[in-house]
């Protein structure tokens, strides 16, 4: 009985239950593929930074001493560190 009272509600509204699945169908469908280009994003700028050997973070200071830069090294993620000079003119014009 219930069967028979789906299929005539179904065939009733179909042009609402069409949306409806519709509706669904495209949130499922934009959310796995947001999810994907995600975890592809991410693949691709981890194999970039392997390739290029480019820094995943910078430290900006002009009080950098050699024990913070050893502190640094040791907190556990840091493979290299190095200390750089700006050589660029921060007076008064």
């Amino acid at each position: 009985m219930l069967f028979k009272k789906m299929l005539r509600d179904i065939s009733d509204y179909k042009f609402q239950f069409i949306s409806i699945f519709l509706l669904a169908f495209l949130g499922a469908f934009l959310f796995s593929g947001i999810n994907a280009e995600e975890m592809g994003l991410e693949s691709s700028i981890n194999h970039y930074y392997d390739e290029t050997n480019m820094a995943d973070g910078w430290i900006y200071s002009p009080y950098l001493n050699e024990l913070f830069l050893e502190v640094v090294y040791h907190l556990g993620a840091t493979n290299q560190n190095g200390k750089a000079t700006d050589s660029g003119f921060s007076g008064r014009t």
